[in-house]
């Protein structure tokens, strides 16, 4: 508890190593740009794919100011709060008036190591964007549970949307970490 009230800037960019070995904790790493090189042909695909599935242009630009929007706004922000609610900020299950053990030791560890690290080491560059890998899992998840009450054309309009509402997220995310790298936002939220 002593790092998160006593949150540390380290002089070098993802200087520390949080997983065992140096090949495990590079595995954790995301590289932003690289998301939006992989990520923004798949959505662009998707609303290819929603396009080629409506009727006109009328129906299409309907589809994406509906569907896309949705996307963006509204699923994206309803899976981030998900995820920091139940998978990032697990620290709030820490107990302090348990007895140690081992096992409860190791239990304490993986509840603070799950996402406190980055509001601990705040200069952690590529810890701060979603990986890969969730991008799919997200998507994979969305698809079957959406599968049953919606077309393909707003299933395909909707993850583009998700998938752009997560990577303006980690851009906007990353300029309040890097402003001298990555420029200051037009605008202050907090």
């Amino acid at each position: 508890m002593a790092l998160v009230k006593r949150p540390r800037f380290m002089e070098n960019v993802d200087g520390i190593q949080i997983w065992d070995t140096k090949e495990e904790d590079e595995s954790h790493k995301t590289d932003w740009h690289q998301n939006i090189k992989v990520m923004t042909p798949i959505a662009l695909a998707g609303m290819f794919a929603s396009y080629m599935d409506c009727d006109d242009n009328i129906h299409f630009i309907k589809t994406f100011l509906i569907w896309f929007t949705w996307g963006l706004v509204f699923m994206w922000t309803f899976m981030e709060y998900l995820q920091h609610r139940f998978l990032l900020h697990r620290e709030v299950n820490l107990d302090p008036e348990a007895p140690w053990t081992k096992e409860s030791g190791e239990a304490n560890a993986d509840n603070f190591t799950v996402h406190i690290h980055h509001h601990v080491f705040m200069n952690q560059k590529h810890r701060i964007a979603l990986p890969l890998k969730m991008y799919a899992q997200y998507l994979f998840l969305s698809f079957c549970l959406l599968k049953p009450i919606c077309s393909h054309r707003t299933l395909w309009m909707q993850g583009a949307g998700g998938v752009f509402g997560s990577l303006i997220y980690d851009g906007i995310h990353l300029m309040y970490h890097f402003k001298d790298e990555m420029g200051e936002l037009p605008f202050e939220w907090f």
